[in-house]
């Protein structure tokens, strides 16, 4: 087709670190494309404001969630390493992830520390139609988390 299209949409989902928030975060995103020449609007353009600038971009902003991390040498990050190696299982320990949950909201209100412990095949094409989780990865999620639940309710 010769058609050109009256306009693009895009998603754009921020991962937010330690230090950040939602809201701090959405004008300094705002204001890096007006540096780059775009009128920044909320409410759907009329035909006045598309002859007035020649570069307009509409964002809708979600809700979004503040960061949550747990440090790797907390007692507990440390407990739970060790029960996962005496259970047969070589813990792979990261500082953050590439996806989000809302880890804030067991953490903020008494400063609770939480654990994220993904058990899916790398591979697993999260969120596609093609989402899978290998049958093994499932068994050794079951035995990991059997494990951290007896082992650290002893504690």
């Amino acid at each position: 087709a010769n058609v050109i299209p009256t306009h693009a949409r895009a998603s754009i989902d921020f991962r937010m670190v330690p230090d950040q928030t939602p809201d701090s975060i959405k004008p300094l995103v705002e204001r890096h494309f007006e540096a780059r020449g775009y009128k920044v609007i909320i409410d759907p353009p009329d035909t006045a404001l598309r002859l007035r600038f020649s570069k307009l971009l509409r964002v809708e902003w979600g809700t979004g969630y503040p960061p949550g991390r747990t440090p790797l040498d907390l007692p507990l990050s440390r407990e739970a390493g060790a029960i996962m190696t005496a259970a047969g299982h070589d813990p792979v320990r990261l500082p953050t992830l590439g996806g989000s949950i809302p880890m804030y909201l067991f953490q903020q209100p008494k400063g609770t520390p939480v654990i994220g412990l993904p058990i899916v095949n790398h591979d697993n094409n999260q969120h596609a139609a093609d989402e899978n989780l290998r049958l093994q990865n499932l068994w050794d999620g079951i035995e990991i988390f059997a494990a951290l639940f007896t082992g650290l309710a002893t504690k």
